[in-house]
């Protein structure tokens, strides 16, 4: 994946955040914390807004565009923590904006 296509599907699940309802997402923050007793529904709020704030077009191309695009693609791997809700986002975010594979293992 190159890193436009990186962007533009970030990009895209950021309108898909945005236009969740507020019913939609009472249930989703409800379910985080019922299956990790770790989230609460305002952490998980939390979490999704600072997505969104992250996910901003001007902030996210001028970030990326401060790393040259790599010659070769590597397979990086994340372990994503499972005490903070979305904690490994931003790892994804920067693995695939840098035009690179992750490989993600979650946490149990």
């Amino acid at each position: 994946m190159n890193r436009e296509d990186a962007i533009n599907g970030f990009l895209v699940l950021r309108e898909v955040i945005l236009k969740l309802d507020r019913e939609e997402k009472d249930t989703l923050f409800g379910q985080a914390a019922a299956v990790n007793p770790w989230y609460t529904a305002d952490n998980v709020k939390r979490a999704f807004a600072g997505i969104v704030h992250l996910l901003q077009e001007n902030n996210l191309r001028s970030w990326a565009a401060k790393y040259p695009q790599p010659k070769n693609n590597k397979r990086v791997g994340i372990v994503m923590a499972g005490n903070i809700p979305l904690v490994g986002f931003h790892d994804l975010l920067a693995v695939l904006v840098a035009g690179h594979t992750a490989v993600v293992k979650l946490s149990s």
